[in-house]
């Protein structure tokens, strides 16, 4: 498996290094170059061969034999030391994976859907929900009838979605999150929604769904949700992130039967309203949250992403004291990036070790902080992206960046090993793109999300995206859209 996000039981075997996506030395599995070798060198690469072929082929990984190659066993998949394991760890949800990847060609436009018209405020997750091997789109997207589960046929295309059950009224949209938090090895799925609230739902498998939502908060004013297992009873907890018209977070905890339980957990801000003056100095929108073990305790911290006084886009770091009860929060931890537009706006920040230090780093929109193990300090700005993920693109074990800003579209950064990213045509689609299934007239608007994954099982990663067009205020069109490689 390559970067296929499937659920596998805790007591697995797992390489928790898979989330720093980076690689002191690249073992690539696989045959070396198509006909028989000759010569008779040994070669001190790490792949599994022992030619010393006489070709002149210039793949990544290092060989010190005497011929000019240097192989990576051209159609094996990436066995990279630090992404050896393609799924997220099994004490998180998918939402906080940086995924590895093999090098791959140019992306191509492969499928869409249009959803309905004003469907905008919503972010993909994908992942294989039915245990088929093929990854599916969850996605909770504004003004549908619930949240939607596309089913994937392997190649990049996608079936009919699938509603989850819900108590009335359509989905107000924004972040979510799929793990196993009922301990059945089977994704669950939970929502932060702006109009029906925090909601989960435990995966009854073949694409049936059961609302799990006894304990949860009873207000309806969320943006986001994360999973993650913060007090280590082998169950994820949820955290949720207020919407536009308030601030401030809900925590719960999992208790393994679907139910959840409020620990009266301390460290993060109150989830209430922003108060006067207009939420000035109080972080809000909170739409898409990260865990992670950031400070290298051996307990999951938390990141929560949302929109500071207006327009910045702020990464906001909870640090787990080991209970998963009691968490601290510092305003040196508040990592504010310059991206942003207007509350409410789009907004996707990621985590992962960029320059392979040990330490995970933190992506808050365009915008890298660099960690040390207990701070963090601004790396770069690679461009005003309001929407960012992080995965390896040309599998030299270096996590890679994709961002998207209305004015240039979606655009990949290649990492050159230290955390320096350098803007590298893949054949993303610019700020001119206008998707087959948009009416003439409409214009690119927002992306509100994206996720990397391989999609087609040839360990490259592809990217899915939710994208708005509009031809005025009161006129739009939204379309998950995906690209492959």
């Amino acid at each position: 498996m390559h970067s296929k996000r499937t659920f596998i039981a805790t007591g697995a075997l797992i390489a928790l290094l898979a989330q720093a996506g980076c690689a002191d030395t690249h073992n690539a599995i696989g045959s070396d170059d198509s006909g028989a070798d000759t010569d008779a060198d040994t070669d001190t690469d790490t792949d599994s061969d022992t030619d010393a072929d006489t070709d002149t082929d210039t793949d990544t990984d290092t060989d010190t034999d005497s011929d000019t190659d240097t192989d990576t066993g051209d159609a094996g998949p990436c066995n990279l030391v630090c992404g050896a394991v393609a799924e997220p760890a099994p004490d998180v949800g998918a939402a906080s994976f940086a995924p590895p990847g093999c090098a791959g060609g140019d992306f191509v436009y492969s499928w869409g859907y249009e959803l309905i018209d004003n469907a905008g405020k919503s972010v993909p997750v994908l992942v294989d929900m039915n245990d088929d091997g093929d990854l599916d789109i969850v996605i909770d997207s504004r003004l549908c009838d619930s949240v939607q589960v596309f089913p994937g046929n392997g190649d990049g295309t996608f079936g009919t979605p699938v509603l989850l059950p819900i108590s009335g009224g359509s989905v107000g949209g924004w972040g979510g999150d799929v793990g196993d938090f009922n301990g059945d090895n089977v994704p669950d799925v939970v929502v932060g929604d702006h109009t029906c609230g925090a909601n989960a739902w435990v995966n009854n498998g073949g694409f049936s769904f059961s609302l799990s939502s006894n304990g949860l908060p009873a207000s309806n004013y969320f943006q986001g949700a994360g999973l993650g297992d913060l007090d280590g009873d082998g169950y994820l907890d949820a955290v949720f992130g207020a919407d536009q018209f308030q601030s401030g977070y809900v925590v719960r905890h999992a208790d393994g039967s679907g139910d959840w339980s409020d620990n009266a957990v301390t460290g993060f801000p109150a989830h209430g309203p922003l108060g006067p003056p207009g939420g000035t100095g109080v972080p809000t929108n909170i739409g898409w949250i990260n865990v992670a073990d950031l400070d290298g305790d051996s307990d999951l911290d938390v990141v929560g992403f949302g929109q500071y006084e207006d327009s910045n886009i702020i990464g906001q770091v909870f640090l787990n004291n080991g209970n998963g009860v009691d968490f601290t929060h510092s305003v040196s931890d508040d990592l504010l990036s310059t991206a942003g537009e207007w509350i409410g706006g789009p907004l996707q920040g990621s985590i992962g070790d960029v320059d392979c230090d040990g330490n995970l780093d933190i992506a808050v929109a365009g915008t890298i902080f660099m960690g040390t193990g207990s701070s963090w300090s601004v790396g770069g700005t690679v461009d005003a992206s309001d929407v960012a993920q992080l995965g390896d693109l040309d599998g030299d074990g270096f996590l890679d960046f994709v961002t998207h800003h209305n004015d240039h579209g979606l655009r990949s950064y290649i990492n050159d090993g230290t955390g320096g990213f350098t803007w590298t045509y893949l054949g993303l689609p610019d700020g001119a793109w206008i998707n087959p299934l948009v009416p003439v007239g409409y214009s690119m608007s927002n992306a509100y999300g994206i996720d990397l994954v391989d999609l087609d099982d040839n360990g490259v990663l592809d990217v899915v995206r939710t994208l708005q067009f509009k031809l005025s205020s009161s006129a739009s069109s939204t379309v998950i859209e995906v690209w492959t490689r």
